[in-house]
């Protein structure tokens, strides 16, 4: 029976290290992903056995910050899909500040840091609480989710600032503009955040959706300025056809039928 566990302990610690000592990122990866795919409803026994194994081991080669977040964003997830749970906002934060108040970080969490593992983003209990305790927080309109929080409490106007702030989101920033504010030059200015930061061909091809059907053609926005827009986004997103064909053709497909008509 001792042998049994000591196999079973050292199988922890090695699915935790990844076998060579060093934070097991892949396996990390993973179990949130798992964790939050069971979303509402309680997770599996050996999923959340599974992650406490590791959580448990994996403290002992966590050496840099973001390792040890990730440490504490999985308990987080434990805890929450435990059967029996207090779900309350104040237990929840309460274990955040438990978890980190435990932790030794090399420099301090920030806000968007501290707000990321407060906030389970699938879960809609807390928005109000979330809300509320997000602008107490110096700094926390660089916080991703903060245009999610606000958007779900259909606070439109802020939640496109803090989209445009935290420059995460521009698609869902364009659309909000668009749609819900009416204002085809806040949409438009949104747009323009893809020709920064690099993104994805999901978010970047959503953005040239939106463009398309409601700003090409509106008198908010001139041909000039259009042109240009489309010119610079199919000059940095054409590289990208080497990498993924597939996800990027229709994305820059569109770009250049769109810039055929100036």
């Amino acid at each position: 029976m001792k042998t049994k566990l000591l196999l079973s302990l050292m199988f922890a610690f090695a699915c935790a290290t990844g076998f060579a000592g060093t934070f097991d990122w892949a396996t990390a990866r993973e179990l949130n992903q798992l964790l939050n795919a069971v979303r509402a409803t309680p997770a599996d026994a050996a999923l959340l056995q599974r992650a406490a194994d590791f959580t448990a081991a994996a403290p002992s080669v966590a050496k840099t910050d973001g390792e040890k977040r990730m440490i504490i964003a999985l308990n987080v997830l434990i805890r929450f899909q435990t059967p029996g749970a207090d779900l309350s906002w104040e237990a929840q934060k309460k274990f955040v500040d438990e978890q980190l108040a435990a932790t030794t970080f090399e420099k301090a969490t920030s806000v968007p840091q501290y707000l990321g593992l407060l906030y389970i983003w699938w879960y809609r209990g807390w928005d109000k609480e979330v809300y509320a305790f997000m602008k107490t927080q110096p700094g926390f309109e660089a916080w991703g989710n903060a245009g999610h929080v606000a958007a779900h409490l259909e606070k439109w106007s802020e939640a496109y600032e803090y989209y445009v702030t935290s420059q995460i989101f521009p698609d869902r920033a364009v659309n909000i503009a668009a749609i819900r504010l009416g204002d085809p030059a806040k949409a438009f200015a949104a747009a323009k955040l893809i020709l920064g930061k690099n993104y994805s061909a999901k978010v970047v091809a959503a953005v040239i959706s939106r463009v398309v059907s409601d700003l090409v053609g509106n008198n908010a926005v001139s041909a000039d300025e259009m042109k240009a827009f489309l010119l610079n986004a199919n000059r940095k997103y054409s590289p990208r056809l080497i990498d993924d064909q597939e996800a990027w053709k229709p994305v820059i497909t569109t770009i250049r039928t769109m810039l055929e008509t100036y």
